[in-house]
């Protein structure tokens, strides 16, 4: 008898088990749906398009990996790339820079007066649509009308070609891309410094050290999994920016801001070649996954995430 009544058990708490996974599943159904309409089919749908050759006179065409390849002897693309990667180191230079200063800030700020204005101010920056920073910063950095060039000759420096040089054009787009992106830097670097228990600096502050010492020893090594991720994010979200370039210089001059996803986007509206732009999305993909998923592979391996 007793042994029956255990086998009952046992045979109950194996339905019940066998219910809560059945749960469990039908509450992950959402979350599935959302994945493959919204990152799978666009990505297969993608990887598709670039295996053709599309035109609006004639059936499409397959071309298998001509797209591909042509890609590959194609001036503009490596150009594009070029650009890509130097918009994306200096602009996630920047991030970190002075991200995690004004976490810093924000972080001994606490509840001061003017503290929650700051991070008003902060978050307020970061909900700024990329395209209207743009606009913005084009204003800023106008060669005729522009505030920036006003202060330069103001302190004696003289004016700055931004619009007319390559070079400093790719440097102003940088400075207006950092700008918009530095807040979400400072957000997720603040959200890890408060996590760090104070009773560590105090007993710092006790032994000796000073705020470098601290920052350096304490802040750092406890916060690296938010500076990582706030960094290599920054720098994925960079790499394939065109919005920013297109308000202010639209590639120019002298396609001296020609990054990849804005070549990307010409051959989308310009050309109509979308075999062409769906491979260079792909190209895109891939060099993003070269440089950020070693980096989140180790995160997720060390329960960052």
């Amino acid at each position: 008898m007793k042994t029956f009544k255990i086998a009952s058990q046992n045979s109950k708490a194996d339905k019940m088990r066998i219910s809560d996974s059945w749960f469990g599943a039908l509450l992950a159904v959402p979350a599935l749906i959302v994945v493959i309409v919204f990152i799978l089919y666009p990505l297969s749908y993608n990887l598709y398009v670039g295996f053709f050759q599309h035109s609006l006179s004639s059936p499409d065409k397959f071309v298998g990996l001509g797209n591909y390849t042509d890609l590959l002897g194609d001036r503009l693309f490596w150009l594009g790339l070029k650009k890509s990667f130097i918009y994306m180191l200096g602009s996630t230079a920047f991030v970190f820079t002075i991200g995690l200063i004004q976490a810093h800030v924000l972080s001994r700020l606490g509840g001061k007066r003017g503290s929650t204005a700051y991070r008003l101010g902060t978050v307020v920056v970061w909900s700024i649509p990329l395209i209207i920073a743009g606009l913005f910063w084009a204003s800023m950095f106008n060669e005729e009308i522009g505030i920036i060039n006003y202060i330069l000759d103001i302190i004696g420096t003289g004016a700055i070609p931004w619009q007319s040089d390559p070079n400093w054009a790719l440097f102003s787009v940088i400075i207006a891309d950092a700008w918009r992106r530095i807040p979400f830097m400072a957000v997720l670097v603040l959200a890890g410094l408060e996590g760090i228990p104070n009773e560590l600096y105090e007993a710092a502050y006790i032994d000796g050290a000073d705020k470098w010492d601290t920052f350096r020893n304490i802040s750092l090594p406890m916060n690296r999994f938010a500076i990582m991720k706030g960094t290599v994010l920054s720098a994925m979200f960079s790499f394939r920016a065109v919005s920013v370039v297109f308000a202010m210089t639209m590639g120019g001059p002298y396609k001296g801001t020609y990054v990849e996803a804005l070549y990307l986007f010409r051959n989308v509206y310009s050309y109509l070649k979308f075999g062409t732009a769906a491979a260079i999305g792909v190209y895109i993909l891939l060099f993003i996954c070269m440089f950020a998923g070693p980096v989140l592979i180790y995160l997720v391996k060390e329960g960052a995430t």
